[in-house]
This record gives C-alpha cells, sequence and structure tokens, in this order.
C-alpha cells in the first residue's frame, strides 16, 4: 500500500513549519522536521551536534583541504554534510513505507519522486519584508541581524537542494503547488492542505 505524504519546501521565515506542524495536528498524522536529526542520531550512534553540521548544507568543495595523512593521501572520512544527507534520506524513505506523514525540507519531494509514495511537494514563500517581520518577532533580533539571517539561510537551502536534486530550489516548475502564506495566513494553507491531501 502507498502512503500519501505532503513534501513542504519553504523560504526561510515563511511559516512552512508552522504550517506542516499544524497540518499534522488537523490531520492525525506523523511530522518530519528537525526531530530528523534525532531520529538519525539514534540510527546511526552520532551526536546530534555532528549530524546538525550536516542539516540542509552543501557539502562544500574546501571540506577536504588540508584532509590528508602524511603520505599525502585523501582521508576518506565523508563530509558531515554528506553523512547527515544519506542518513536523513533513508528515514525519509521508510517513512513514506510505514504511514501517511508530514515532512518538511531535506529533498524529500525528490527523494520521494522514484518511490511508489503518493506525493504532494509544495513550497511555501512570502515576501521578503513579512519573511524578516516574522523572524524578528519569532527570535526578538534586531531587523539588520534579522536580515541577514534570512539571506543567510536562503542561501544555503538553495544550494542545498540545487546540489542534492539538480532541481532549482523554489522554481514553480518544481512542485506541485506554490503558497504564498502572507496571502493565505498559516490557518488558509493548513485548511488548503488539509483538502487536498483527503484527495490524493
Amino acid at each position: 500500500m502507498s502512503h500519501k505524504v505532503i513534501c513542504i519546501g519553504r523560504q526561510f521565515g515563511s511559516g512552512g513549519f508552522l504550517i506542516g506542524k499544524a497540518l499534522s495536528e488537523k490531520l492525525g498524522i506523523p511530522f518530519y522536521d528537525k526531530n530528523i536529526i534525532a531520529l538519525a542520531s539514534e540510527r546511526s550512534g552520532l551526536s546530534p551536534e555532528t549530524l546538525e553540521k550536516g542539516d540542509e548544507r552543501k557539502t562544500s568543495q574546501w571540506f577536504y583541504m588540508g584532509m590528508t595523512d602524511v603520505t599525502g593521501a585523501t582521508l576518506a572520512s565523508p563530509p558531515p554534510s554528506d553523512v547527515t544527507y544519506a542518513l536523513q534520506r533513508d528515514i525519509i524513505l521508510d517513512a513514506a513505507k510505514e504511514h501517511d506523514c508530514i515532512i518538511v525540507g531535506r529533498c524529500s519531494d525528490a527523494i520521494l519522486h522514484q518511490t511508489d509514495a503518493k506525493v504532494l511537494s509544495v513550497f511555501i514563500s512570502a515576501p521578503f519584508e513579512d519573511r524578516v517581520k516574522r523572524r524578528m518577532h519569532e527570535e526578538a533580533l534586531d531587523e539588520k541581524t534579522t536580515i541577514a539571517l534570512v539571506k543567510k539561510n536562503d542561501k544555503r537551502r538553495k544550494a542545498y537542494y540545487n546540489f542534492n536534486t539538480g532541481l532549482e530550489w523554489g522554481a514553480p516548475e518544481n512542485y506541485d503547488l506554490c503558497l504564498n502564506s502572507s496571502s493565505l495566513g498559516i490557518d488558509g494553507a493548513v485548511e488548503l492542505l488539509a483538502k487536498l491531501y483527503e484527495k490524493m
């Protein structure tokens, strides 16, 4: 039996986490986001802190610089981003086999594309100014710091997604649905996605 999975990509500060969490509670199905790190830690024996370093981060071409032994041979240890991605991929695949669920980020849409899961891929966006205001409110940061944080995290997520999928992060053609959370609101987005879930 194939399960239904809603995969949520999101701009930083657009409320993608809030939408996914609220939708999970409304539908009564599991929700995966940061908790994937804890699951990956349990599965691998690696510390959450180690895995966090590679969470939604593209492998750096500079990672291996200096990583050689006394003979000059490159050491074989993969970078944290590769280790984290592989563990998260396996958890995402297993989750889709076990039950209906909602997964935020982590290239879940592309990972599940070649499986028999019924996938609804959604990208949540919002105007830059609204995203800055949301993060300022949530984290009690000043405007200048928040602007830099939003830009940095958007850039990081884009690089991670593009690198691991070969697709363009946020490009409408790569998703089943693109939503503006400022227009719909969190509750409106949840209601719409809940209706679409029932029709999957």
